[in-house]
């Protein structure tokens, strides 16, 4: 019987298949060798939102950029279905030009939304980890998975407003408080209606953590499928 491998030494082996047989070119310029050149990346925009608490139910919501930007759009999607975790290295200009003036709380603590362990597996790895740890490259604050997910529930996408908050309800759960004195800052790819932020900042605060701001790479808008 052939031993079980680990899915992220799968999902590795996909990777190096996939960047064999159809080697990396940037999804901007088709530059060879780079997934998204430092030119290309001059043309995304710096976007900035910030709601207010009482409609959020979070703090401060910090988005780098707009998922509407096709360079924005193409690089999420290679990220989470090409098993493409090289992008987010190529990203590192953008990353440290866009987060150079942003200023966290003191031992502040990066928490990424989590993914059901079953589409972790599948997937191989966390999309809002790795963000999270790129972010944390660049703002010396930890990262710290504070949170699990223990329903894999549909994509919100496919969902309206309330179907949105009633599928999310009790799928997150706290699994350590450790961290309760520390200001904590979710991380996770892409926003929309903002009901995953809500959701965890939600559970969060009832197990005693505040205050909880926010941090996403692109923020969506409600008319504009994003991806889960």
């Amino acid at each position: 019987m052939l031993p079980k491998l680990p899915m992220k030494n799968i999902t590795a082996g996909l990777s190096v298949l996939i960047n064999f047989f159809f080697p990396s070119e940037c999804i901007g310029c088709q530059r060879e060798d780079v997934w998204l050149c430092e030119h290309c990346q001059k043309n995304i925009y710096s976007g900035h939102w910030a709601f207010p608490e009482e409609v959020l139910g979070i703090g401060k919501l910090f988005a780098m950029t707009d998922y509407h930007n096709p360079l924005v759009s193409r690089a999420i999607r290679r990220i989470k279905f090409g098993y493409c975790q090289e992008m987010l290295r190529d990203l590192d200009p953008f990353f440290k030009n866009r987060l150079q003036n942003v200023v966290l709380p003191k031992n502040a603590i990066l928490v990424p939304v989590p993914l059901h362990f079953f589409r972790k597996n599948m997937r191989g790895f966390n999309q809002a980890e790795l963000f999270a740890e790129t972010i944390s490259k660049h703002l010396k604050r930890p990262v710290k998975n504070l949170l699990r997910r223990t329903r894999n529930t549909p994509p919100q996408t496919t969902l309206t407003g309330n179907e949105r908050r009633k599928n999310l309800s009790e799928a997150f759960h706290v699994i350590q408080s450790e961290y309760q004195g520390n200001p904590l800052i979710l991380v996770d790819d892409v926003t929309t209606t903002h009901t995953t932020l809500q959701e965890c900042a939600s559970v969060l605060k009832k197990a005693g953590f505040s205050p909880v701001g926010a941090m996403v790479f692109a923020k969506s808008s409600e008319n504009t499928p994003s991806l889960d």
